[in-house]
């Protein structure tokens, strides 16, 4: 992706242009636009934006439309940005959406050779149970002695 940097004026500068073409001063334009001299010099002056507000009073007052002095500003504002910002993009990924779980592709399980262990292929059950090995074992009396114990004892 390249960037392009136009460096374009401030679209106060259009606003100065056209004051000097109707050979208006700042305070006749700032009169007939119902604000102060003040805040037309600056946005004459780059240093503050024009408004969705004062879009629509030059609109009525110097001409052209409210939408395009806010495109002209938008578009300033982007180039600025663009110039003077490329910090703020450094680092930063394009987020990825989530796969869609009704476009996945279904997998079939692989089927692998089952390995052997101790003479038997591992997953398949013996063919023949063998019995629990289980060892009666005696029990102990409450001394904790065994009958063994007990009977030499005696």
């Amino acid at each position: 992706m390249s960037m392009r940097v136009r460096n374009l004026p401030h679209p106060g500068g259009v606003i100065f242009d056209v004051m000097e073409e109707m050979n208006m001063s700042v305070a006749a334009v700032a009169r007939a636009l119902g604000i102060s001299r003040y805040r037309l010099n600056r946005v004459m002056h780059g240093e503050i934006p024009i408004s969705p507000e004062l879009a629509l009073r030059f609109e009525a007052v110097i001409g052209s439309t409210a939408g395009c002095w806010l495109r002209v500003q938008a578009a300033y504002d982007e180039d600025r940005i663009r110039r003077e910002g490329a910090a703020i993009v450094r680092g930063l990924k394009r987020l990825e959406p989530p796969p869609d779980p009704f476009e996945a592709e279904i997998k079939t399980p692989v089927k692998r050779k089952a390995k052997k262990r101790n003479g038997r292929t591992a997953g398949k059950p013996r063919e023949t149970a063998r019995p629990a090995k289980r060892t009666a074992r005696p029990a102990k009396k409450a001394s904790g002695k065994s009958a063994a114990k007990m009977r030499k004892a005696a």
